[in-house]
C-alpha cells in the first residue's frame, strides 16, 4: 500500500512515543503550573471545528477560570483553538501508548484524567484500573456508540454522557453516570424579521452528514428559498460530490465558519434561518434565529424548532432527529411564519436550559469536587 503512513507500524510506532517521553525529559522545559487542580482531557482526534470540540473548548476556558490547569493528549489536533492550552501528541495505536501516558500523568502529577471516547475503539486505549493507581480517571462519552461495554465503563471513577436518551447505551448496566447535554456561552439576540429570503446550513461537509445536507437542499428547492452551505468550499472533494448528486452550484458552498456566533451576528440581516443539528441549534437559537432542525430521517422529518415542539421532547437533549419518534403525534413544521416570529425566538428557552454557566457548575460538583478516593485507593505519586 503506497499511501501506508510508517508510523502506523507497530514499532515505529513505539519509537515515535518513545521519542516523544525523551523529549519531554531533557528537552522540554518544565511547565510552571499555577495552584489548583491538574486535569487532562484525553481525544484521540479533534477536527478543524464541531460539536464535540466547542465542548472542549467550553470546559477548558471554565476549568481555567476555576484556577485549574488543563492538558490535551491528542493524536491528532486540528482544532486551532485549543492550541491555546497545554497540547501534547502521543501515538495512540503504539503498543507503548498507555506506559506512555501513565509516565505522562506522573511526570505532571495530574489530579484527573478524562477520557474522551467518540467511537468503540476509544474505550479500548486504556486499562482503567492501571491509570487509577495514580490520578482519578472518567470518561465523557460524546455519540450513540452501540455495543458500549458496560463493565469497562463501570471501571472509571466516573462517566458522564452527552445524553440520557442515546437508545444504543444500556444505562441500566452502569453504576452511575452524569448526564451533562451540549451548552452555549451567553449570546446577546441579534435576528429579527426584517425579509430575509436566504437560509444557510451549518455543518461539517462529511460522508455521514450527507442525509442532513440533502434534507436541507431538497427543503429548499421545494420551497424556493435560496440558501448557502457554510463547512466547505465547492472545490472539496465531497462538495464536489454533492454538487453533483444534489445539481448545486459550486457557490452554494460558502467555505467554513470559524466562529459561529460571531458569523451568525455579523449576518443577522441576511439569513432567513439557520439549519442543522446540535450546537448548530444552540448557537443559532441563542441569537434569536429561526432554526431548522435537519432530520437523518430526511426531509419528511426535518422541522423547524418552535417553542411549542420541544416542550414536546422530540428533539432529545441535544437537537437532533435521528430516529423515529415512537408515537406518531410528531408533526414537522415545515413554514416560517413572520407573522409567529415570537414562536420560533428560542433564545430565552435556550440560556435558561443549555448555558455553560450552569453546566459546568454540575461539572464541577460532581468531578472536580469527587471526594477524595477511600483509605487504600490514593493514588501513587
Amino acid at each position: 500500500n503506497m499511501n501506508l503512513n510508517p508510523l502506523s507500524l507497530p514499532i515505529l510506532s513505539d519509537l515515535e512515543n518513545l521519542f516523544i517521553r525523551k523529549n519531554l525529559q531533557h528537552t522540554q522545559p518544565e511547565w510552571d503550573f499555577p495552584e489548583g487542580k491538574k486535569i487532562l482531557y484525553i481525544i484521540k482526534r479533534t477536527e478543524v471545528c464541531g460539536g464535540v470540540e466547542t465542548r472542549l473548548l467550553q470546559y477548558a476556558r471554565e476549568l481555567a477560570k476555576h484556577h485549574c490547569n488543563v492538558l490535551f493528549v491528542t493524536d491528532k489536533n486540528k482544532f486551532p483553538a485549543l492550541k491555546k492550552f497545554r497540547c501534547l501528541h502521543l501515538n495512540f495505536h503504539a503498543g507503548n501508548f498507555e506506559s506512555t501516558l501513565i509516565d505522562l500523568i506522573k511526570r505532571y502529577r495530574i489530579d484527573i484524567a478524562e477520557l474522551h471516547i467518540k467511537g468503540k475503539r476509544n474505550l479500548h486505549l486504556l486499562d482503567a484500573r492501571r491509570i487509577k493507581e495514580h490520578c482519578r480517571f472518567g470518561c465523557c462519552v460524546h455519540s450513540n456508540i452501540p455495543s458500549l461495554d458496560p463493565e469497562r465503563l463501570n471501571e472509571m471513577d466516573y462517566r458522564i454522557f452527552i445524553s440520557d436518551r442515546l437508545n444504543q447505551i444500556d444505562y441500566s448496566r452502569l453504576k452511575s453516570y452524569h448526564v451533562l447535554p451540549i451548552a452555549i456561552t451567553g449570546q446577546t439576540p441579534c435576528w429579527k424579521w426584517n425579509g430575509q429570503r436566504r437560509a444557510l446550513l451549518i455543518s461539517r461537509i462529511r460522508y455521514d452528514k450527507c442525509k442532513q445536507i440533502e434534507s436541507f437542499v431538497e427543503y429548499c428547492k421545494t420551497k424556493d428559498i435560496p440558501f448557502h452551505i457554510a463547512g466547505a468550499t465547492g472545490n472539496s472533494r465531497i462538495a464536489r460530490k454533492l454538487i453533483k448528486r444534489l445539481s448545486l452550484q459550486p457557490e452554494h458552498f460558502i467555505g467554513r465558519i470559524d466562529n459561529t456566533p460571531e458569523f451568525l451576528t455579523a449576518h443577522a440581516d441576511e439569513y432567513l434561518f439557520v439549519a442543522g443539528v446540535g450546537q448548530v441549534i444552540l448557537e443559532a437559537g441563542s441569537l434569536g434565529y429561526p432554526c431548522f432542525l435537519c432530520s437523518d430521517l430526511g426531509p419528511a422529518y426535518s422541522t423547524f424548532v418552535t417553542r411549542q415542539n420541544i416542550a414536546q421532547g422530540f428533539f432529545r437533549r441535544n437537537f437532533t432527529l435521528a430516529f423515529r419518534p415512537k408515537d406518531n403525534s410528531f408533526r414537522p413544521v415545515t413554514d416560517f411564519l413572520p407573522e409567529e416570529a415570537g414562536n420560533y425566538d428560542l433564545s430565552a428557552f435556550m440560556y435558561e436550559h443549555y448555558n455553560i454557566d450552569n453546566r459546568f457548575k454540575q461539572y464541577k460538583e460532581n468531578i472536580l469536587e469527587m471526594p477524595a478516593p477511600a483509605s487504600g485507593e490514593s493514588h501513587k505519586g
